[in-house]
């Protein structure tokens, strides 16, 4: 029965190859078929039924995955827990494509958002980390703490009112959960988007004046993006576009926290 299983997997593997390479060679085929159907058919389905759970659909969605494919292996010897492990392995892979990779078929940032590209140098990095500065001291925030609830239902429309303008769907209403502080940021990040939750998740134990940047990034992440500089642009535009200056900080911090990084 795992052989079968196993020859499945496989096969649909090579699928997924031959799909991944049609997409990178018809940018209009992977928009007509995957960006603006397939993807947001799942998008759909996931936000309006584990999306509405209390909580993060990687709670469910982990142990399944792995009873689906373990369960009852060890009973059985080396070799069943093997090919468990082997058929799990090559579904992640499949399913990380399914249910969102195939979207690295996108082109560059400057195609998607018809940006010209800057000569960044030691001059320049100096006078935006200078003008950036002033920005922060500057921006009047609120003493008011914003609960991270809040930041994400304030984030959703504008992500949405943003990326619709540039020709992107923006079906369904991705989710971005908090999970126990720490457990991101041992892996010197903040948050992360997981295709196979089909949510954006960031770290409880982020300092709170970085939570909308990181949620505003993640949500780009699922609504369809993949390079980290594209989220993080558009991240920066939604935030500073927003009415709370709690939001618009966040933004301006986050700019200033990479800048400083040089």
């Amino acid at each position: 029965m795992q052989w079968k299983r196993i020859k499945v997997g496989v096969l649909t593997f090579c699928l997924v190859l031959l799909l991944a390479f049609m997409f990178s060679k018809s940018g209009r085929f992977y928009e007509v078929f995957y960006l603006k159907f397939l993807f947001q058919f799942i998008r759909v389905i996931h936000d309006y039924t584990f999306g509405v759970l209390p909580v993060p659909s990687i709670y469910i969605v982990v142990p399944a995955f792995f009873y689906y494919f373990l369960g009852g292996t060890f009973r059985k010897g080396v070799k069943s827990v093997f090919n468990g492990l082997l058929l799990a392995v090559i579904w992640i892979i499949n399913w990380f494509y399914i249910l969102w990779g195939f979207n690295y078929a996108q082109g560059s940032g400057y195609e998607l958002f018809d940006l010209e590209p800057v000569k960044v140098d030691s001059t320049y990095i100096e006078s935006e980390f200078l003008a950036q500065t002033d920005i922060i001291n500057h921006t009047v925030t609120t003493k008011d703490i914003f609960p991270f609830q809040s930041n994400e239902a304030e984030i959703r429309p504008l992500m949405k009112a943003f990326i619709s303008e540039k020709g992107f769907p923006t079906h369904g209403r991705v989710r971005i959960r908090k999970i126990p502080g720490g457990g991101l940021l041992h892996f010197r990040t903040s948050g992360i988007y997981i295709p196979h939750a089909f949510e954006g998740h960031v770290d409880g134990g982020l300092f709170k004046l970085q939570y909308p940047f990181t949620i505003a990034h993640e949500m780009a992440h699922g609504y369809s993006f993949t390079d980290e500089s594209v989220c993080n642009y558009i991240a920066y535009k939604v935030c500073t576009s927003s009415d709370n200056p709690w939001i618009r900080y966040s933004a301006e911090l986050a700019y200033w926290r990479y800048l400083s990084g040089y």
